[in-house]
C-alpha cells in the first residue's frame, strides 16, 4: 500500500484506491463511538459551527469557555463567513450549525432556525458627518449616496433593491463587498457609506472611527438566527451546543445586539 522514495513514503496505486473506504470506516467508527457516549448521557465529538464574524467575541468565545466546563468531550470547529456562505454550508451539510442572519419574508418561510435576536439597520460612515447627525435617517435619503454593500446576487441585497424600486431612487453601489471588515474600511476612510448592524460596528464606534444612525421607513429589520443543518441527523454533541448557544443568548446579550 506505501512506496518507499527518497522523500519518505507515498500511498502507491493500491492506496490511493483503498485510501476513501479505509477514510470512511474510521469515520463510520468515530461516529459509532460518539452514538455510544450518547447513549450513556455524555456529550462528545466534533461539532462544527460557521458564525457571523461580529458574533464571535459575544457568542462563540463564551460557548467555547462554557463547553470546556460543562462538555469536555465536545470538540469545536468554528468558521467565520458572511451570511451567504453560511446557508450554503448548511444546505450542504459542511457544517451542523450555523449562527446566521433571515431578512424580510424570510424570517416566515425559513422555518429552520431559530431566532436569537432582531437587529436594525444603521447608515454608517465618517463622524460629524452630517447626514449622521440625526438618530434616524429614511431610507429615501439613501439616495445617491456612494455606498459599499454586500455583492449581488444576495438576500440582503434583494431587499435593498426592492426597498429601493418601491421608494423609486437610486442605490449608488459603488463598491461590493461581502467582508464587513472591508466596508467598515471603506467608510472610514471616508470614500463611501455601508449598511449595518449596530452590533458590526460597536468597537469603532466606541472609538470614534464610525458614526452611525439607524434607517427608518421602512425600518431594515434583520434576525440572527441558529440554524442547524438538515443535510443530516442532529447529533447528541450538537444538541448540547445548540442549548448552550441559547443559554449563551440570554435575554441581556439579545438586547445589546438590538440597541
Amino acid at each position: 500500500m506505501f512506496l518507499r522514495t527518497g522523500r519518505g513514503l507515498t500511498l502507491s496505486e493500491l492506496g490511493h484506491r483503498i485510501h476513501t473506504h479505509v477514510k470512511q470506516v474510521f469515520e463510520d467508527v468515530e461516529a459509532l463511538s460518539r452514538e455510544v457516549a450518547s447513549l450513556k448521557g455524555v456529550a462528545s465529538g466534533e461539532v462544527c459551527i460557521a458564525a457571523l464574524p461580529s458574533l464571535f467575541s459575544s457568542v462563540v468565545i463564551p460557548l467555547f469557555t462554557h463547553l470546556q466546563e460543562a462538555h469536555p468531550g465536545i470538540r469545536l470547529k468554528v468558521l467565520e463567513s458572511s451570511a451567504g456562505q453560511i446557508d450554503r454550508w448548511l444546505i450542504n451539510g459542511n457544517i451542523d450549525i450555523g449562527l446566521t442572519y433571515r431578512y424580510g419574508e424570510n424570517r416566515q418561510r425559513n422555518s429552520d432556525g431559530d431566532r436569537l435576536a432582531r437587529v436594525g439597520s444603521f447608515l454608517v460612515g465618517l463622524p460629524n458627518d452630517p447626514r449622521l447627525k440625526s438618530s434616524t435617517i429614511r431610507f429615501a435619503d439613501l439616495d445617491g449616496l456612494p455606498l459599499v454593500l454586500p455583492s449581488s446576487p444576495s438576500e440582503v441585497r434583494d431587499l435593498y433593491d426592492h426597498l429601493t424600486r418601491q421608494a423609486g431612487i437610486l442605490l449608488n453601489v459603488a463598491m461590493e463587498a461581502d467582508s464587513a471588515q472591508i466596508q467598515k474600511a471603506a467608510a472610514m476612510q471616508g470614500s463611501a457609506y455601508t449598511i449595518l448592524p449596530l452590533h458590526s460596528v460597536a468597537q469603532e464606534l466606541k472609538q470614534g472611527l464610525l458614526q452611525a444612525t439607524r434607517i427608518v421607513e421602512p425600518q431594515i429589520n434583520r434576525d440572527i438566527s441558529l440554524v442547524a443543518t438538515s443535510a443530516r441527523p442532529v447529533s447528541h454533541a450538537t444538541r448540547e451546543v445548540i442549548r448552550c448557544i441559547r443559554t449563551t443568548f440570554d435575554s441581556s446579550l439579545a438586547l445589546e445586539l438590538t440597541l
